[in-house]
């Protein structure tokens, strides 16, 4: 991220950047993306960034760029400018990724297409051979059986055969059995050709084979690397003796052995790229680009199926504990497992990400398809000989020919996202509605900054009543979200939205605020106070300035602290015991009280209550909903006697029928919540209502 008021200096990258460039986090920021240039950096490409920048433009392009080592590289980077509510330009957000491997590919593939055809259609490097040898015996002017031979282990091996016939292929044959020691060979060829003039005058054995067949002369050319390594030969067969060779044909078979080196090389080369290009260079496993293929000739075929992205719940911790190998051999593992399934025999799979693996198999999507994708994780993955146990988070689409493969691809991708947000072994098929809620945070997100800017956030409170009396006792604070752009937001989808992002602390400030401003005002007016519950997100509540930017928020508006109550999600308590309760004694020593929230929901531990001195436990709605249970009922009547032990007040939530009411005031719970007393209201119906 770039500072448009200081020079387009960069003061954020993340670590794949980092690792992109090779800079440490400390060396650029403070820097510009000129860091990143070079003697090779195209100066014009230089000036259109530059030009962007200075006129808040966005901007794609592909440029050279240097890490740290000063090893070069393609970069192309996406720049995009984030205006403030007056459009003037505030950061920019610079996405670069690295795409040397693409455009080294594609330059190769340029001259492959070029100088070999052959190889350029995928043809085997012996037919390209064997056309490259029909070629020369046209040439030449001779008449003659003209071969290639390649060294391997030590012995010669035919690799040019389909141009000779039959009679000739069989003497080679015959002379391969002899077992013969090339060295000899070898040292006379390495002096570039070697030249047979009278096959009479030789006393070997082989001569006499090639002789019995009508050879009478061979000439040989050394097949070298530009490093001088001998890696082949070259020969022509002449069924008559033949003179040392003229100039001219001496220069043709100098010229005749560069192309062949260039031609192996070239094919040693491509076998290389297709790896690297069609493979996982870790994993060994087929690659996206290869997937892709492959799927192509599916849809040619007219098939449908069922594509599924598979992500280890567990990937990231593994590659913490054993490191980017680990999580490689994690994804290998799983792929292997994946293809052992009697219905995934015959599927297409390939890494798709760091973290997932995806398939394309002809079986459709049903009720049993989780199952069998389950089978996968019935035993541990074995991880530097560790036995490990994993979730698996699963997106799938359909696909037929009514769908895209880009599109079916991210139908799944979209599945994904959802299946990665619940917990154990999940399975998701896409739906439009899931595309809805993703383009919905999306717009959220967007949209996030100018409502905090613009405090479109506001409470709303829930009256909290006494279950014996029916009288009000307080309040909680709930966030609400109208956006000027979008409307009513849910907080099912902004919080989640805060959270991630890292701005929920901010949205908890916002309605405290208001929260204080109003309860002022009732204070000024003289009129009757009550407490108020304010809800606090886990990352706020441990934050180091917590506690002190409260109290200055309290002492600011001047409200009483006995009329503020904080409310804590009970996941917050297991983080840090020690830390938690010394935050907890501090604001209640200022006069804030303290209540539990959701207790019970996640990993309840009866025995931190006594630990930490909260005033009040709230009892969850999901514990409310089945009151009428009798296991259920046994539970909620134990948290209440909990409470009373301890000293804490007992809140229901989520009461919504006079039964639910009625044996909660039996079974003697002291405060209820619910739509059953009141819905949540705004500052002016609540004022309304406290001054009817």
């Amino acid at each position: 991220m770039l500072d448009a008021q200081n020079q387009h200096s960069i003061i954020y990258a993340n670590n794949i950047f980092t690792r992109m460039v090779e800079y440490h986090h400390d060396e650029l920021i403070g820097s510009t993306l000129s860091l990143l240039t070079g003697p090779l950096t195209d100066v014009n490409s230089e000036a259109l960034i530059l030009e962007s920048l200075q006129q808040g433009l966005s901007l794609k392009l592909s440029i050279f760029h240097y890490r740290k080592d000063q090893t070069a590289f393609w970069n192309e980077l996406s720049i995009l400018p984030i205006r403030d509510h007056e459009s003037i330009v505030q950061f920019y957000i610079v996405a670069a990724r690295d795409i040397t491997d693409s455009i080294n590919v594609e330059a190769l593939i340029a001259v492959e297409r070029e100088a070999y055809s052959e190889l350029e259609q995928g043809a085997d490097i012996a037919d390209v051979l064997a056309h490259l040898c029909r070629h020369i015996a046209t040439t030449f002017q001779k008449k003659s059986y003209t071969c290639i031979f390649l060294i391997e282990e030590n012995r010669l091996k035919l690799v040019a055969s389909n141009t000779l016939p039959k009679k000739i292929r069989n003497i080679f044959a015959s002379v391969d059995n002899l077992h013969l020691d090339y060295n000899n060979f070898f040292q006379h060829i390495i002096k570039d050709r070697y030249i047979i003039h009278h096959l009479e005058q030789q006393q070997e054995e082989w001569a006499s084979i090639l002789q019995q067949k009508d050879i009478e002369a061979v000439w040989h050319q050394a097949i070298k690397t530009p490093e001088g390594e001998l890696v082949g030969i070259f020969s022509l067969f002449f069924e008559e003796s033949i003179k040392f060779p003229r100039q001219n044909e001496i220069k043709f078979l100098d010229r005749v052995a560069p192309i062949i080196t260039l031609a192996l090389k070239y094919f040693n080369q491509k076998k290389e790229i297709l790896q690297l290009a069609y493979y996982d260079e870790k994993t060994g496993l087929p690659n996206f680009a290869l997937f892709q293929n492959e799927l192509n000739q599916l849809y040619q075929e007219d098939c449908s199926g069922v594509i599924c992205i598979i992500e280890p719940g567990e990937y990231q911790k593994v590659v913490d504990l054993y490191g980017r190998q680990g999580g490689d051999a994690l994804l290998l593992q799983l792929a292997q497992r994946a293809m052992l399934i009697p219905a995934f025999e015959n599927a297409l799979i390939a890494r798709y990400t760091n973290s997932s693996v995806i398939l394309a198999s002809k079986y459709t999507i049903d009720e049993e398809l989780e199952g069998l994708l389950h089978e996968i994780i019935v035993e541990p993955f074995s991880i530097e000989g560790k036995s490990v146990y994993i979730t698996l988070k699963i997106g799938t689409s359909n696909y037929d020919q009514s769908i895209l493969i880009t599109e079916a691809v991210k139908r799944a991708d979209t599945a994904l996202s959802v299946s990665l947000k619940s917990t154990g072994t999940t399975l998701k098929v896409y739906d439009e509605s899931q595309m809805q809620t993703l383009q919905l945070e999306m717009e959220v997100l967007s949209s996030f900054s100018y409502a905090l800017k613009n405090m479109e956030f506001t409470p709303v409170l829930q009256p909290k009543v006494n279950i014996q009396t029916g009288e009000i006792e307080g309040f909680e604070a709930l966030a609400r979200w109208f956006s000027e752009s979008l409307g009513f937001v849910s907080p099912a989808i902004f919080i989640p939205v805060a959270e991630n992002t890292g701005n929920i602390h901010k949205v908890d400030r916002v309605i405290f605020r208001k929260i204080l401003a109003w309860q002022k005002m009732r204070q000024d007016a003289g009129k009757k106070m009550y407490q108020i519950a304010v809800n606090i997100s886990p990352t706020h509540f441990y934050d180091p300035s917590f506690v002190e930017s409260m109290k200055l928020l309290i002492t600011e508006y001047g409200v009483e602290p006995r009329y503020i109550k904080f409310e804590i999600t009970e996941s917050v308590e297991l983080e840090n015991m020690i830390r938690a309760k010394g935050i907890i004694n501090e604001m209640k020593e200022f006069g804030i009280a303290m209540s539990i929230d959701d207790f019970g929901v996640g990993y309840s531990s009866l025995g931190y209550l006594k630990e930490l001195p909260f005033d009040e436990i709230k009892i969850d709605k999901s514990f409310i909903d089945y009151l009428s249970d009798e296991r259920m009922n046994a539970v909620v009547r134990t948290l209440i006697q909990l409470s009373a032990d301890l000293n804490m007040k007992s809140v229901a939530e989520g009461i919504e029928t006079e039964a639910q009411h009625l044996e909660l005031q039996k079974i003697g719970c002291q405060v209820g919540q619910g739509y059953y007393y009141y819905k949540p209201m705004t500052l002016t119906e609540v004022e309304q209502l406290l001054d009817y």
